[in-house]
């Protein structure tokens, strides 16, 4: 327990020194905001059955701007170049196990995520007047929850690869395409039928159907719980099984 407490707190402030990290943090998801926001202010329209705009973009971008890009973007590309750097070749020269190197990023991507949608959401509001969760605990517990889910599944796939390179390459071609298709950054009642239908097996589509429900009505989509947990069990397993020191 001392260890791991000692490397999250250590990847803590490693993570929050690199600009690139903090930027897509906690710039990006904000500067959609204000953006689109501005754009299409949050007049209470039909289309969202009587919320407006951005009511509903907030816990969107919570779900694909925070922590689709925390895991598919700031988790690999950590962990491919301390894989490329020999720096978890050193760790498996100590005792630590590989629950306890991943369990550290996790925490540390948590807490990322709680707070970038804290400051997204504090924007939306005061600038917006954007709604507020309908449970805020609850929206909480969900976040929480995708974030475990997606970074299992994250971890699982960057085992994959063995330099920055390719992983930056492939996360950004399995993210952004995810990112625009889910629901998230665009209401899923924009998106074509066709598109609609694709993204039914994107696994991002499920944090943002699992963030939205429980936002803006305070209930949880039970699909979107099974989908997660399902990939969550698994993926986990897997990644560890398969985790690389190199």
């Amino acid at each position: 327990m001392k260890s791991w407490l000692k490397l999250t707190w250590v990847d803590f402030k490693l993570i929050n020194r690199n600009a690139v990290v903090v930027f897509f943090t906690f710039a990006f998801p904000v500067l959609n905001v204000l953006l689109f926001g501005t754009m299409y202010g949050n007049q209470p329209t039909p289309i969202f059955g009587g919320r407006g705009s951005a009511d509903i973009m907030t816990p969107g971008y919570m779900a694909a701007l925070v922590i689709g890009s925390s895991a598919f973007m700031n988790l690999p590309l950590e962990m491919a170049t301390r894989r490329q750097m020999g720096v978890l070749r050193r760790f498996r020269a100590s005792p630590l196990h590989p629950l306890v190197v991943i369990g550290a990023q996790v925490v540390v991507g948590i807490l990322t995520t709680l707070l970038s949608a804290a400051l997204l959401l504090a924007t939306s509001r005061l600038a917006f007047g954007a709604m507020l969760p309908a449970a805020p605990l609850a929206l909480v517990a969900a976040m929480i929850f995708s974030c475990l889910s997606l970074y299992a599944l994250s971890m699982l796939l960057s085992n994959l690869f063995r330099s920055v390179a390719t992983t930056r390459a492939v996360f950004m071609a399995l993210y952004f395409p995810m990112m625009f298709i889910s629901g998230g950054s665009l209401p899923m009642q924009f998106l074509p039928k066709a598109v609609q239908q694709i993204s039914h097996y994107l696994p991002l589509t499920y944090v943002v159907d699992l963030c939205k429900s429980v936002y803006l009505d305070g209930r949880w989509d039970l699909t979107a719980l099974a989908v997660l947990g399902a990939i969550l069990v698994v993926a986990t397993v897997l990644s560890v099984r398969f985790f690389r020191w190199e």
